[in-house]
């Protein structure tokens, strides 16, 4: 792989995120929410290693990490499943009181990078309704998620099968179970499903939600690359 490929991805994220900027979202928001110079390396070396058709995003937030994969994998058809809710609430700690819903900013990106008819969005949650320590964070910023709706796993299938599905939505152990158990429906044995936050804050309920995954799915196993958690089939049995 060319010794330059990291700055590359780096100076891409910083394109797209300071496309964002222009757009209004406060660069701390951005910086500090959205994926990380590492995570971004990690996350883009497997998508180039892997040269995935079809690409699943669990938790898309204003769409940086997959615009990123996009432009990294210009061939690909990418799903984004995020549950589209206002950016205010991570954003006005940093001084940004506006009632935006998330897509507003994916889709000021898709029109800028040229992915407005290759990036697919639904909205609503992938495999649950978050955990309740979630739901009550968002109640407490005067957020009110009770009508969102699980997508109907029909709508997936029409995708599917999907040959990479990145991971990056509630990090509760419980949430990342039930994730990755849902994401066999839609995936091959020659399948990799990527799980953000597997170092770091989230440590430790996305490895115990992934370990509770591979004990009732032995078929399956789990490594480290990078920053990001790999969750692959070992082709028995699926």
């Amino acid at each position: 792989m060319d010794v330059m490929f990291p700055k590359k991805i780096k100076n891409k994220r910083n394109e797209i995120i300071d496309f964002l900027i222009l757009q209004g979202l406060p660069s701390e928001l951005l910086y500090n929410v959205c994926l990380q110079e590492d995570d971004a390396i990690s996350l883009i070396k497997l998508v180039k290693n892997y040269k995935p058709e079809k690409i699943l995003e669990v938790g898309s937030y204003v769409g940086v990490s997959s615009v990123l994969m996009k432009c990294f994998s210009k061939e690909s058809i990418l799903v984004s499943v995020d549950a589209n809710l206002s950016v205010k609430t991570d954003a006005e700690k940093y001084g940004f009181d506006k009632n935006i819903v998330t897509s507003y900013y994916f889709e000021l990106l898709k029109k800028k990078f040229g992915y407005t008819d290759n990036i697919i969005n639904l909205s609503g949650f992938y495999s649950k309704t978050p955990d309740i320590r979630t739901i009550n964070y968002h109640r407490k910023n005067n957020l009110n998620i009770d009508d969102i709706k699980v997508i109907d796993e029909n709508e997936l299938m029409r995708y599917s099968l999907f040959d990479f599905i990145f991971i990056d939505a509630d990090h509760y152990r419980e949430s990342v179970f039930s994730d990755l158990n849902h994401s066999k429906k839609f995936i091959s044995d020659k399948s990799v499903i990527i799980l953000h936050d597997f170092v770091g804050k989230w440590e430790n309920e996305v490895v115990a939600g992934a370990e509770m995954f591979i004990r009732e799915n032995s078929e399956f196993y789990k490594e480290k690359f990078g920053t990001l958690g790999l969750i692959k089939s070992s082709g028995k049995d699926l």
